[in-house]
């Protein structure tokens, strides 16, 4: 942990120092903007997400929110979801009067589906700067509001559930998702007698809540928010998020979940060969699985010729309608043939028991056979005239001799 922390600090560092003087100067005054559809720009935010984890796990949270609050002004369409941590940071670092003017800056806003849960952090903030009654009223709606989050909440904290609330849960997996987020990075700064009493007086002091009267909570999962639980290996939460997101190609670690390739704004074509490799990828899986298919309709009596033909071009990345000619007989674009492509026909040949793996069993019977003559011929060798006695040992067979 020590190590990739200190890579991160030197990345961040690297970034510093290319950046330009005026980039550097709109920093200070917070007005600096980084495009996050930039291919080119996505490994800072990279580089600092990962930085602000190990920050966190240090404990230094106030350096931990300074560093998020810079990347959620970078762009505001946050990217890697800095708003989940901005809410807990900051009640971390006791910059509560700073995260209440965040948090009335998020609810004017709007534009958020999630902000009813990052407000309920708002409660924490007035119970630090002692403000009870306040903080009373907002408990209040946020239980009327999103009950079933505190239903759960009362679960993480292993208290029983006051009736307000008991058995009032998550009707959609996009609400789980929404729950659990809040309660994986929050619910210890509920872990505190005074949080915990004022959740069970206000609990007990409403009425039931009637989930079936409230809208719908249907706020679907964003692609920020989806990348930062891939990041952080949740389990938990990366089994909420929708497949197609976490299956979407291309994918990689240096740029993990991209924006769609129309989002992206490419300063050279460079920056296109992720999406330019995942539309060749199906042409050249296509042309395999043609050539292995015709390889199996051949597999009767073929001619032994032909079918070594076919295993050489296979071999060699010939495939059809990705390299040479297409049906109609126009040149398509050629499409590079990796080593790796070239291991998985192998693979695929020896699996289906052609070439060589055809080839070695044919060797090992050979072997076999010719291990058995000369065993053959080292008994007719012996000279004791025995080899038709099995078991019997040749000092045995010599004293009988005698």
């Amino acid at each position: 942990m020590a190590l990739a922390a200190e890579l991160c600090e030197r990345a961040l560092f690297s970034f510093g120092r290319v950046a330009p003087s005026s980039f550097k100067q709109s920093l200070e005054q917070g007005m600096a903007r980084m495009d996050f559809r930039r291919p080119e720009n996505r490994q800072f935010w990279l580089a600092g997400y990962h930085y602000i984890k190990s920050l966190i796990r240090k404990g230094t949270y106030r350096t931990a929110l300074e560093w998020a609050k810079l990347f959620y002004s970078l762009d505001r369409s946050d990217p890697y979801a800095m708003r989940h941590l901005i809410h807990f940071l900051a009640i971390r670092a006791h910059e509560s009067k700073w995260l209440l003017d965040f948090l009335h800056h998020l609810e004017t806003e709007g534009g958020r589906d999630d902000t009813a849960y990052i407000l309920q952090s708002r409660i924490l903030a007035m119970l630090q700067i002692g403000d009870e009654q306040q903080a009373r009223q907002h408990l209040i709606e946020g239980m009327q509001r999103v009950p079933w989050l505190y239903c759960a909440l009362f679960q993480g904290l292993n208290v029983d559930t006051p009736p307000s609330v008991w058995g009032i849960h998550c009707e959609t997996e996009a609400t789980e998702f929404w729950v659990k987020l809040y309660l994986y990075q929050s619910k210890d700064l509920w872990n505190n007698p005074q949080a915990t009493r004022l959740l069970l007086d206000v609990a007990k002091s409403i009425d039931r809540v009637d989930a079936k009267s409230l809208p719908k909570d249907e706020h679907p999962i964003d692609l920020g928010v989806a990348r930062m639980a891939y990041i952080d290996g949740q389990t938990s939460l990366l089994a909420l998020v929708p497949r197609s997101m976490l299956e979407q190609q291309p994918n990689y670690e240096f740029d993990p979940l991209p924006p769609a390739e129309k989002d992206n704004i490419f300063t050279g074509e460079g920056c296109r060969l992720p999406w330019r490799e995942q539309r060749q990828n199906p042409a050249r899986l296509g042309g395999i699985i043609a050539q292995m298919e015709e390889l199996l309709a051949r597999r009767g009596p073929p001619p032994q010729e032909d079918e070594d033909v076919l295993m050489e071009q296979l071999r060699n990345g010939a495939f059809f309608g990705a390299n040479g000619e297409a049906e109609g007989g126009d040149d398509v674009a050629e499409v590079p043939v990796s080593s790796e492509d070239r291991g998985m026909v192998a693979a695929l040949i020896q699996l289906l028991g052609f070439g060589g793996a055809r080839e070695a069993g044919a060797d090992a019977r050979e072997g076999e056979a010719s291990r058995d003559n000369d065993d053959v011929q080292a008994a007719d060798d012996d000279g004791s005239g025995t080899t038709d006695l099995p078991g019997s040992w040749p000092a045995e067979e010599g004293r009988r001799g005698e």
